[in-house]
């Protein structure tokens, strides 16, 4: 995977572990079911491949509006932005760091459920 940079550059982009477990939750979360599906219901082998996928299609996000400014704050002001479908991909010197769901009816599912006592 890889983005183009404003230069033209082709930036490659690595996936940490952490993103790759988000989206698997995530997408179980959003969607109600295990096996990752993209595109017409076809199956997917691999998180990866769906991440791939998903990624291509997306496109960059210009952080201008408040919550983006709120996110970079949060993340750093070196943090590029990605959207598709309904996941925003969070980059930080070509590296993946997570994937969140961004669609307005599903943006609460990002959020960690309590452990139950």
């Amino acid at each position: 995977m890889f983005y183009v940079n404003k230069k033209g550059n082709h930036v490659p982009l690595t996936l940490t572990e952490h993103a790759r477990r988000r989206f698997a939750l995530r997408w179980e979360r959003l969607h109600g079911q295990k096996a990752v599906r993209v595109q017409g219901g076809v199956a997917i082998a691999s998180v990866d491949e769906a991440i791939e996928k998903l990624f291509l299609a997306a496109s960059r996000v210009k952080a201008t509006g408040r919550r983006y400014q709120e996110r970079l704050k949060k993340h750093g002001k070196d943090t590029l932005y990605f959207k598709a479908d309904e996941f925003t991909f969070v980059v930080q010197n070509g590296i993946i760091k997570t994937i969140e769901i961004s669609s307005k009816t599903g943006r609460e599912l990002n959020k960690q459920k309590a452990a139950s006592s």
